[in-house]
């Protein structure tokens, strides 16, 4: 998931697309840098990530750590509290920062139901 708008930019100007590859406890999902599909991750675990570049597939990744559980739920009107002024407003007012002090952070630290990487110590 990208959350950088620069790094989206960048991408869709370099027309590539990195498709990543989830198993979601009993099904696969799929999440797309070009938002062609950006399914929910509830709890999975990357299992493959392919990296396109003007259609074609220039790279494919498939050895991903299995510790780390990644979970994906974009909630456009949950409330959220800026962690430098403490405004609350909706998720997205905060897009490009907090609109009153500037502060820019990532929100999926602050809320890991948001979407957010966990790693587990075997």
């Amino acid at each position: 998931m990208i959350t950088d708008e620069n790094q989206e930019k960048r991408l869709k100007e370099y027309n590539i697309n990195i498709k990543t590859i989830f198993r979601d406890n009993d099904k696969v999902v799929q999440r797309n840098t070009d938002n062609s599909l950006c399914q929910d991750v509830n709890s999975g675990i990357i299992i493959e990530k392919d990296y396109y570049y003007r259609g074609h597939v220039i790279k494919k990744e498939n050895i991903f750590d299995s510790r780390i559980l990644y979970s994906y739920q974009f909630r456009h009107d949950e409330d959220i509290t800026c962690i430098n002024c403490g405004m609350n407003g909706k998720i997205d007012e905060f897009r490009d920062g907090c609109p009153y002090c500037h502060t820019s952070f990532n929100i999926e630290y602050d809320n890991k139901e948001l979407g957010s990487k966990h790693y587990y110590d075997l």
